[in-house]
């Protein structure tokens, strides 16, 4: 025992120590062990690992099949204990190109559900979410909030609304798209770093970033992927058969939509001057392959970076609401009267 830890509770140590708990630490075990199995590193076992075909469950071709037995020993092997945790790990987890950087990743994200949670807490969520309504009610403290902040807040609330539904209507297209224009290719561990800069961030990173920067990478790689889908869709009109013109102008539409909610946003914060979005840089220039086959994976893999990009959007309205609502709550509560000697 560490001196000065002995009567602190387990967490508290955990904390201290910057360790993971004993579950988790065996959890890691077993997704590490999985990864060797599906890289070919660890040949035991290797065999009763089974994946999922993609074009069968509209899943990234990584997910793995949950076995059946007839004898309750068997769920503690770890082809069988481990599969349903392997499936609940998030897509940039799972898709690492090697094992270090899959450890990389795998420990963020399990000390960062943690650390995520603990940061929500922080936030008050239940303040909030019962502060949030109060400008509807009569007699409530409503004079001394700013009608900007009011207006901000709606507008975190329906940025989170659009942004969800985008990225529902972007994943259902990237399916619809990959079973009609690539039918049963399985694109495994596919790399791309070549023709797109990660938008992932670590949780620390993430939480960190000052609102002003936060929103100003939003106006910028919106107006970024606009550009990508415009050229999807001018590909489509010119050299397949236009099926997806209507669905790619649409989410182009909807990004513009987005962006402009973002730009309001920025102006009605009162942004400084030096901190408004830079004018964008030309757009990457893509499908430009002499393939057919080429340019639809490249659309593929163009759609899969919106659904990244829109993730991490929705995270980031979702924080920036929470925020404003904690702030808002915070103002409306009554002060304490000053005690004078």
């Amino acid at each position: 025992m560490i001196r000065g830890l002995e009567t602190k509770p387990y967490e508290e140590r955990l904390k201290e120590l910057g360790m993971l708990s004993l579950e988790k630490r065996r959890l890691r075990g077993d997704m590490i062990t999985l990864f060797k199995c599906l890289k070919g590193c660890h040949t035991e076992g290797q065999d009763h690992v089974l994946i999922i075909p993609e074009c069968r469950t509209w899943n990234d071709g990584l997910k793995l099949q949950e076995a059946r037995f007839q004898l309750n020993i068997r769920k503690n092997f770890l082809t069988v204990r481990a599969v349903r945790q392997w499936n609940r790990l998030p897509r940039d987890v799972v898709g690492s190109p090697t094992l270090e950087a899959f450890k990389r990743q795998l420990d963020s994200h399990l000390s960062g559900a943690a650390l995520l949670l603990q940061t929500l807490l922080n936030f008050d969520l239940l303040v909030p979410a019962t502060s949030a309504g109060l400008h509807k009610e009569k007699g409530s403290n409503l004079e001394g909030i700013p009608q900007w902040r009011v207006t901000l807040q709606k507008e975190f609330d329906s940025s989170l609304r659009h942004s969800r539904q985008l990225l529902c209507k972007t994943k259902s297209l990237t399916r619809h798209y990959l079973s009609d224009r690539l039918p049963g290719v399985q694109l495994t561990f596919v790399q791309q770093s070549r023709l797109f800069s990660s938008v992932s961030l670590d949780l620390r990173t993430w939480l960190s970033l000052p609102d002003v920067k936060r929103l100003t990478y939003m106006t910028e790689m919106l107006t970024f992927y606009r550009g990508l889908v415009q050229q999807l869709s001018d590909h489509e009109a010119i050299k397949e058969d236009s099926k997806f013109v209507s669905k790619f102008q649409d989410l182009s539409f909807s990004l513009r939509d987005l962006s402009r909610h973002v730009s309001y946003q920025i102006s009605l914060w009162g942004l400084p001057s030096e901190s408004q979005p830079k004018p964008t840089a030309k757009p990457l220039q893509i499908l430009q392959h002499q393939s057919r086959w080429r340019n639809r994976q490249e659309v593929y893999l163009t759609l899969r970076s919106l659904e990244s990009f829109l993730c991490r959007i929705t995270r980031d309205f979702l924080l920036l609401r929470i925020k404003m609502a904690k702030e808002t709550s915070l103002s409306m509560a009554p002060r304490s009267p000053l005690l004078h000697f």
